[in-house]
């Protein structure tokens, strides 16, 4: 669950250097010279990939938060603005500063010109190179401990006492009735698990509902276990994605494809080698994302290894897949 903050209501600062352009030619209207309000110090490297073909789409303000700035771009994609505070992730852009915003012109672009970014009213450096970051993992060398997942487990159940996650009940050993009817279907075949990921997806308060952390926890696992997009992570989004709001589409696409920020892949790095120190330092980084959804994530990854991982039934793969032998 990600709480929305209160609203600032200052206006953008203009403190970077001004630059000029020359390229008349550019198909996205540009300025003659602008204000930079920041420089980008990291860029997902998906992310980047991805930006080339948005010019001239619709950008808008779609979240502002204390340390984050939520862009919509186009019809589906989101840029976080964000700084090192928070960190890096599949869909991050990290800044030197947070430019501060009170509003947003209707009909704003998004526009390249060499190596700064338009976004609405700001403008941002890239450099040249700009400096990337990858949010995928090494999934190969990702595959967590059975002593590990059982000592974050104990990490999660003592987090469920301080934060009012709904899984929380749960990760003290309770019963959940969305979380048992996720484990009855697992097993029994499309229609059972889309009607308990249906009931799962968009549950919660919050721009990111518990429910869909949960779900995203769980494709995380899936790649932990197979290095790979599985049917069964696929699935998973295909039915979570239309029951939620478009921010949490993102976070969930992102778990689909493999991607994870920062704070995960210290996790899953604690998760596969080192000590127990290493690994509650990290799981304290990932239980503090949002207001509970980092320690929903972890839920849904727990759920996948200690109650999922192993299980008898009929699968989600196809022939010859590493994850079962039957198809969707």
């Amino acid at each position: 669950m990600f709480l929305a903050s209160e609203e600032m209501r200052i206006p953008i600062r203009y403190s970077g250097p001004v630059v000029r352009f020359s390229d008349v030619h550019n198909p996205v209207p540009l300025p003659s010279e602008t204000t930079l309000h920041g420089t980008v110090r990291l860029i997902s490297a998906t992310l980047l990939e991805q930006m080339h073909a948005w010019q001239g789409c619709e950008v808008r303000l779609a979240g502002r938060f204390r340390r984050v700035l939520d862009v919509a771009v186009g019809e589906e994609a989101i840029v976080a603005l964000t700084t090192a505070a928070v960190g890096p992730g599949p869909f991050h852009i990290v800044l030197d500063r947070l430019p501060e915003v009170a509003s947003w012109p209707a009909g704003a672009r998004f526009a390249l010109e060499g190596d700064l970014v338009r976004m609405g009213p700001l403008w941002l450096r890239l450099g040249d190179p700009p400096p990337l970051w990858s949010p995928r993992p090494p999934w190969p060398l990702r595959r967590p401990r059975r002593w590990a997942l059982q000592h974050l487990r104990k990490l999660a159940r003592l987090e469920a006492e301080r934060r009012p996650s709904p899984f929380a009940a749960w990760l003290r050993g309770g019963d959940l009735p969305r979380v048992r009817a996720v484990r009855r279907a697992w097993g029994m075949g499309e229609a059972a698990l889309r009607d308990a990921v249906m009931a799962m997806a968009g549950w919660g308060a919050g721009l990111t509902p518990s429910g869909d952390d949960f779900i995203a926890g769980m494709m995380l696992a899936l790649w932990s276990k197979y290095a790979a997009l599985t049917p069964r992570a696929a699935f998973l989004y295909r039915v979570a994605a239309p029951q939620t709001s478009r921010l949490s589409r993102a976070f969930l696409r992102a778990a689909r494809d493999g991607l994870a920020d920062a704070h995960w892949h210290r996790l899953l790095r604690a998760l596969t080698g080192g000590a127990a120190t290493a690994l509650r330092r990290a799981a304290a980084e990932a239980f503090a994302f949002g207001a509970t959804s980092g320690l929903d994530m972890t839920a849904g990854f727990l759920f996948y290894w200690l109650d999922l991982e192993g299980g008898d039934g009929p699968s989600f793969a196809p022939s010859g897949h590493p994850e079962s032998s039957t198809s969707l």
